[in-house]
């Protein structure tokens, strides 16, 4: 069965406005809905959040009232973005019920709503330990989906322990959805912990939905952050979100805004829900143009009409530079990446060219940004004659090699050299013979116009 047959679906692409489904949720559908453990790896912007919310949602049986499925993202600002989502999604699945657990959620409200038997729920995992086991506030012993969102991010082993203790207590024959744009380093061992025989899916391109970037890669050599500032007026974005990977250099970023009187907004990952919550709301009523955040804080963030990102310095933690990247082009629309690094960060930048992002080099100059070479630029010598010669003779190596082959073959080359020299020479005193001639017949014709004279 396919997505658009789900009548129900049918009409939520529609209305949406999706004339076609991404790879990611072509692919993932079908084993989704027949119950299989999925992993899925593609790239951010690429629609991962649909690819499992709609085979979820048409496995949920409204009339078993119970928590069917549960989702847990990394930050409060991903839960409350799947949240929205999936409220969008009710509308065309009347009667499943959805339950919201982040950390700064009303207690009252939240024990309110438990009490009406959600089909789904979307949370932080600590939140969703801290309700279900400390508080008792959730059965979750009859869940039998769990998806886990930007697993590069939630699978340390902070996160592990919470999960396992989550999962453990789940139903028996628990699915288990994975989905992330990066592989984890520890996937593997999760595999073997908590899946059986789960599909991978893996995109490596979507030419129809694949983030259209533009990475730029820029040269700094001084700590300081007012390299920023001769970018900006080059660039002239609509909503540009800029990366520092630490909360004292965020300050610090946020300090010399202030100074250049630059209006712009903060997101910290030591914010309160309802700070990090006005924030966004502000970010998405178009009041500000720069947004200054840290990796952790902004990790799932989905801005509309993010048109650039500014990466200051590369992050340790590589797979971070795709999530910054991953901010903008969403969804098959272009954006550009700006990547300011140190020569410290050259190995890193190294890796990431290996990894496929192709990067366009240019320098900022005070009248702007000019091309400059590739990283590891050389300029390459014009073979000449002699080297395509000796070229010749090594290249016509026999297979069968006799004693005293590379003897010959040395020599040959030696003497190649010094016929070579001999005839440069020849050629040198040919040049001056010709030389002299020349000489001598203007000399013989300023003779003889002296003597006309």
């Amino acid at each position: 069965m396919t997505i658009r047959q789900d009548e129900r679906l049918n009409r939520f692409l529609t209305d949406q406005g999706f004339k076609f489904e991404t790879e990611i949720q072509k692919q993932a559908y079908s084993p989704i809905l027949k119950g299989k453990d999925v992993i899925a790896i593609s790239k951010t912007g690429t629609g991962k959040t649909l690819a499992y919310l709609m085979p979820l949602f048409a496995r949920i049986n409204v009339s078993e009232n119970r928590i069917q499925a549960v989702i847990l993202a990394p930050t409060q600002e991903l839960s409350q973005q799947i949240y929205q989502v999936t409220k969008k999604l009710t509308k065309y699945f009347p009667g499943i019920r959805l339950l919201r657990a982040t950390k700064g959620e009303d207690r009252r409200k939240f024990e309110k709503e438990a009490d009406h038997h959600a089909h789904v729920v979307i949370g932080t995992v600590g939140k969703l330990k801290s309700l279900f086991l400390d508080d008792n506030l959730l059965r979750l012993d009859q869940t039998n989906m769990l998806v886990i969102d930007e697993a590069d991010m939630m699978l340390d082993s902070t996160n592990l322990a919470e999960i396992d203790q989550l999962a453990g207590r789940m139903a028996q024959q628990l699915q288990m959805l994975v989905f992330s744009a990066t592989i984890p380093d520890n996937m593997n061992a999760f595999m073997r912990s908590y899946m059986h025989q789960p599909k991978l899916i893996k995109i490596e391109e979507d030419v129809k939905f694949d983030p259209r970037l533009e990475h730029v890669l820029i040269p700094f050599k001084s700590e300081s952050y007012d390299i920023v500032f001769k970018l900006l007026p080059h660039i002239n974005p609509s909503l540009c979100l800029i990366f520092v990977e630490h909360h004292d250099q965020l300050l610090k970023l946020s300090k010399q805004f202030n100074e250049q009187g630059i209006r712009h907004l903060l997101i910290s990952g030591k914010m309160s829900a309802r700070e990090r919550n006005q924030v966004l709301k502000q970010v998405h009523e178009g009041s500000f143009v720069y947004v200054l955040s840290s990796d952790v804080a902004a990790r799932g963030l989905d801005l509309e009409n993010l048109s650039d990102v500014i990466s200051l310095g590369m992050p340790s933690d590589l797979s971070f530079y795709t999530h910054r990247a991953g901010r903008t082009g969403r969804a098959g629309r272009s954006g550009r990446v700006f990547a300011f690094y140190f020569e410290k960060d050259l190995p890193k930048v190294r890796q990431l060219i290996k990894n496929g992002v192709i990067f366009n080099y240019k320098a900022l100059t005070k009248t702007g940004l000019r091309e400059m070479k590739e990283l590891d630029y050389q300029h390459k010598r014009r073979a000449s004659e002699l080297d395509i010669e000796i070229h010749k003779i090594v290249k016509s190596r026999p297979k069968e090699v006799k004693p005293g082959y590379k003897k010959k073959m040395t020599a040959e080359i030696e003497q190649l050299k010094r016929k070579r020299k001999r005839d440069m020479i020849q050629k040198s005193i040919k040049e001056q013979q010709k030389l002299k001639s020349k000489l001598k017949q203007i000399e013989k014709r300023s003779e003889a116009n002296k003597d006309h004279d």
